[in-house]
């Protein structure tokens, strides 16, 4: 038989391995994921995407379309820029009109196709020089002396055919000033093609041109 000092011996082995079976630490939710699947590091939550990096991936995306919208544009923009530098010879020649001025008889209009647009070549007399010369003090609506709406002698007046009101082309040597008259709203213009009665608000359009000698006009 044991004595009363193993009996205590006894006890005190079986309280402390009873004490540690149940105290025993139960593994965490936490710590069962790290054994099965690895370290949150790596592994499976590794490969796995945040919200926040779905947007980020979203953002990248949209501005990688915009900007390759805006390199085309751009690219567009530059190849019609260049192609407007480069135009062909006959292209450059076309949106030119030479005109022989001895084929214009004094006091007569030449009407002209330029660019598909009518132009009138007035080869003015003495008198209708001086009717236009007359009246650059006048009030005139749409201001402008005969000299400002000339280039070279005052003999030729040049002038796009086009009624600054609705579009239409005048008749030339009609209405009340003798030069050019627009029958389908009354516009009269005289014999600087400035605007003088009628609805037109601005004078005939000068076009770009110029005189290469006495006898040759270049309209373009």
């Amino acid at each position: 038989m044991l004595g009363k000092g193993s009996l205590r011996t006894v006890n005190r082995l079986l309280s402390s391995t009873s004490r540690r079976c149940f105290t025993a630490q139960i593994p965490s939710r936490s710590d069962l994921v790290e054994k099965h699947y690895g370290n949150a590091s790596d592994g499976f939550f590794r490969n796995r995407k945040t919200a926040t990096d779905v947007d980020r991936v979203g953002s990248y995306a949209a501005l990688g379309v915009v900007k390759a919208i805006s390199f085309t544009a751009g690219q567009l923009a530059a190849i019609k820029l260049l192609s407007t530098f480069s135009l062909p010879a006959d292209a450059v020649a076309a949106s030119k009109v030479e005109v022989d001025l001895r084929n214009i008889p004094l006091g007569q209009i030449a009407m002209i196709d330029w660019q598909g647009n009518p132009v009138f070549v007035f080869h003015r007399n003495e008198s209708q020089i001086a009717e236009a010369v007359r009246d650059d003090e006048l009030n005139l609506r749409h201001k402008e002396t005969d000299a400002e709406r000339r280039l070279g002698s005052e003999e030729w007046l040049v002038v796009l055919g086009i009624c600054t009101h609705l579009g239409c082309i005048p008749v030339t040597l009609k209405g009340d000033y003798g030069a050019f008259f627009c029958p389908c709203h009354g516009s009269h213009y005289d014999t600087a093609g400035r605007i003088r009665l009628g609805p037109a608000p601005l004078n005939l359009e000068v076009p770009k041109h110029r005189f290469v000698d006495d006898d040759t006009l270049i309209i373009g």
